[in-house]
């Protein structure tokens, strides 16, 4: 089967020399999902050797107290993204409310959720992790 000009894209995707040298999970739920973002920390071992990355669509009117569950919940060091925060193994990183996340070089960065991407926030991190995963280290 030939290629597609967005597989040959890819393809030509190195790696940053700045970007980490281990995977990172994204994982992503809707208001749901939050009762399963709670059972997440019996599931990751102290010492994996990954990062996750817990990206919440929630309605507007919702305030989360997700990273305080956690910080409850598990050993592993667990941090609210702020601004720009660098990846690091063995981490659990929580979106905060109201925001866009994406992942460059290593790098979380935030944005302002507009009203048009309101329901695209999980999608907006995630499918870059499935175009690029080889080369940012991300799975989706």
């Amino acid at each position: 089967m030939a290629k597609t000009t967005s597989d040959e894209a890819r393809d030509k995707v190195k790696p940053s020399p700045n970007a980490h040298n281990f995977p990172f999970l994204g994982i992503g739920a809707s208001g749901e999902g939050i009762d399963a973002f709670k059972q997440m920390p019996d599931a990751i071992h102290l010492n994996s050797g990954m990062a996750y990355v817990v990206v919440k669509h929630l309605n507007p009117s919702y305030e989360s107290d997700l990273t305080a569950i956690l910080l409850k919940l598990t050993k592993n060091p667990i941090q609210e993204i702020t601004d720009e925060v660098k990846i690091l193994p063995n981490h659990i990183y929580v979106m905060p409310d109201g925001k866009i996340l994406s992942s460059v070089d290593g790098v979380l960065k935030l944005a302002l959720k507009n009203s048009e991407k309101t329901n695209l926030v999980i999608d907006i991190f995630l499918l870059p992790l499935l175009w690029f995963g080889r080369s940012c280290n991300g799975l989706g």
